[in-house]
């Protein structure tokens, strides 16, 4: 009977035809602000919020007199650099990170320095020694990117209209460090400032014509 109605299904199919055209996309997802709370601002004093281009990428930099962090952000995850510049270990809290995504919706960090299994149990913190250097990527729990890189269509038109929906939405990342027995939450905010999709001479599409 199963195989009856797969038949019959791939039968219609082939009557009706179909086009679907594939194109990939990728997101220039920028850093445009970080907030810090009352007591880091006592702290540490000043923040700085600048961008370094780097092989013609532009990436967003953070500096206060805790740490230097900079980004590089893509639809597969945002990647970091946290340089500790004190004299006294930082620990990173991954179990109270968070992101919230472009719909406003606030999930547990996932990232590299953590397995599988333990995307939602107790995620140990990472500790970055003195005057050292952490590197991570992080997304939202249980996800594999952030934004869809493959995306398909009926038409050129309704795809590109489609992917025009993220643009200007934005990202937030909430990372606690804990530093001289205080933990201070910084919350990096990103944006989707444009959507690139494949050259059209990159199109890709496939038919199933009832004529042939």
């Amino acid at each position: 009977m199963i195989f009856r109605l797969l038949c019959a299904s791939v039968l219609a199919f082939a009557l009706t035809g179909c086009t679907e055209y594939i194109r990939r996309a990728s997101y220039d997802i920028r850093l445009v602000d970080v907030e810090r709370p009352a007591n880091a601002q006592q702290a540490f004093g000043s923040q700085a919020l600048k961008t370094v281009t780097i092989d013609s990428q532009d990436h967003g930099v953070f500096e206060d007199s805790l740490v230097r962090v900079g980004w590089v952000t893509s639809a597969d995850g945002l990647a970091f650099q946290l340089t500790n510049k004190t004299s006294q270990s930082i620990r990173l809290l991954w179990d109270q990170a968070a992101i919230v995504d472009e719909y406003g919706v606030s999930h547990r960090v996932s990232h590299n320095g953590a397995l599988n299994t333990q995307a939602f149990s107790v995620q140990p913190p990472s500790v970055i020694v003195r005057k050292s250097i952490f590197e991570d990527v992080v997304m939202p729990g249980g996800k594999t990117r952030i934004f869809p890189t493959l995306v398909t269509g009926p038409d050129k038109e309704q795809l590109t209209s489609g992917l025009e929906w993220y643009r200007g939405k934005p990202l937030q990342v909430l990372l606690p460090l804990q530093a001289q027995g205080e933990v201070y939450e910084y919350l990096f905010v990103f944006r989707v400032n444009d959507v690139h999709l494949s050259e059209p001479a990159e199109w890709e599409s496939t038919s199933v014509d009832s004529n042939q």
